[in-house]
């Protein structure tokens, strides 16, 4: 597909079933996208980043009071 004003190419759209989503992540923020993963996948993922911070929080609160 091509987009054309006054008889000039302005715009090129190229379709494929092979997509290098790797590529995709480097070029573009793909957050509000869910990483073009599914929903449930993105969920757990999140929800394992929060548990991660908490358990880092918590740790650093640790040392601050040993310390």
């Amino acid at each position: 597909m091509v987009a054309q004003v006054k008889d000039k190419a302005v715009g090129l759209m190229g379709l494929t079933l092979d997509v290098d989503v790797k590529l995709l992540h480097k070029c573009f923020e793909l957050d509000s996208f869910d990483n073009l993963l599914k929903p449930e996948f993105m969920d757990a993922v999140r929800k394992r980043r929060e548990h991660i911070k908490a358990k880092m929080q918590r740790e650093e609160y640790n040392k601050n009071i040993e310390a």
